[in-house]
């Protein structure tokens, strides 16, 4: 079930900072990047019958605009995309208990990171370079 609900608001001028990544095929330093703009969100808010039938969890994907952090005359440029596990259809206004009890343990594995390991290992050079990674769980 796709939602207009945008999750992934007024994030303008926030620095994302990603850890050192050692992990073949990547190597990056750690990095901290400023969002310029929000150029997309598409939000997949699941039922809880979506989810009995093993389709979730719900989420959504952002894409931003990026430039490196503390350095503005900088004309580097960067997409970065968040992804971020949303409660389930009819549960955003339960309680934080309950909407806890949704999270994942696990982060699911996003095909687009797959891709772009995929993509290293053979060292294909037509597709966009990744500059870094990070995989977070949201605190309670």
């Amino acid at each position: 079930m796709d939602s207009s609900i945008e999750y992934l608001t007024d994030l303008e001028g926030t620095q994302v900072t990603f850890d050192a990544v050692a992990e073949p095929p990547f190597e990056f330093p750690a990095q901290t990047w400023m969002i310029l703009e929000k150029l997309e969100e598409e939000s997949n808010r699941l039922t809880i019958e979506d989810i009995v039938a093993e389709l979730g969890p719900s989420d959504t994907a952002g894409k931003f605009l990026c430039r490196p952090a503390g350095e503005e005359d900088d004309n580097r440029r960067a997409f970065l995309r968040i992804y971020q596990q949303i409660p389930i259809a009819g549960t955003e206004t339960k309680k934080a208990a309950i909407r806890g009890r949704q999270a994942v343990d696990t982060p699911p594995d996003h095909s687009e990171l797959i891709a772009f390991q995929t993509f290293t290992e053979l060292g294909c050079d037509v597709v966009p370079r990744l500059l870094g990674y990070q995989q977070r769980q949201q605190d309670h």
